[in-house]
């Protein structure tokens, strides 16, 4: 279903549609990465900005045709042409190494949503054990992004923007988990609240393992 796709000639990738081990809908499709996007993810306003159709995750915002262009798809699902073929880039350890090949892969031709072929995806599943370092890692692919594409200004605001909201995430769990340590909601908002504290100060040593050495 999804190599129909590239039966136009301007097609250089595509990804279908991802779903979660128990059917549900899994986020499939994004639009660029910005400033403007981690601002207003860092600052719980996604959800906000979906209702004005400027969300960063667009699966749910796009037109109900049978394939779409798109700015990019997940790595989890994403066939690319052999004649424009790129590889991950392997400063990117994990996270957002897709969102920077389609980037690249933009520029060679279009990249395509195909509703109708669906995948099943375990999200998460390479650090489901340790929930702080897959954001730590995923706010890191989201900081070496714009490193490689717009400079170390760009990558320190990425940086400022990811430790803000991790401490607004901190503050807003242990606030809630104090008062409300009578009603048995304790410990749920107290493992968050640490969970984001680790995300606060971690480090890339911390966040990268040790015997990983990019080709």
């Amino acid at each position: 279903m999804l190599a129909t796709a590239f039966e136009d000639p301007t097609v250089v990738a595509g990804g279908g549609m991802l779903k979660n081990l128990d059917g549900s809908l899994q986020e499939s499709v994004a639009g660029p990465l910005t400033l403007a996007s981690v601002f207003l993810e860092q600052m719980f306003l996604d959800r906000l900005a979906k209702l004005f159709r400027k969300s960063y995750w667009r699966t749910t915002l796009l037109p109900k045709i049978p394939v779409v262009e798109v700015d990019q798809v997940m790595g989890a699902c994403l066939m690319v042409r052999r004649e424009a073929w790129e590889q991950f880039d392997p400063r990117f350890f994990l996270y957002c190494e897709d969102t920077e090949l389609c980037l690249r892969l933009s520029k060679k031709g279009k990249i395509v949503f195909v509703r109708a072929a669906e995948f099943i995806h375990e999200l998460g599943s390479s650090s489901k054990n340790n929930r702080w370092l897959s954001v730590a890692r995923y706010n890191l692919g989201k900081e070496l992004y714009f490193g490689i594409h717009q400079g170390r200004v760009s990558r320190t605001v990425c940086w400022l923007l990811n430790r803000f909201g991790a401490l607004l995430r901190v503050l807003f769990c242990f606030c809630i988990a104090i008062p409300t340590c009578l009603f048995g909601v304790l410990p749920f908002f107290w493992e968050k609240g640490r969970i984001f504290l680790r995300v606060l100060f971690a480090r890339e040593r911390q966040i990268i393992p040790a015997d990983y050495i990019p080709e």
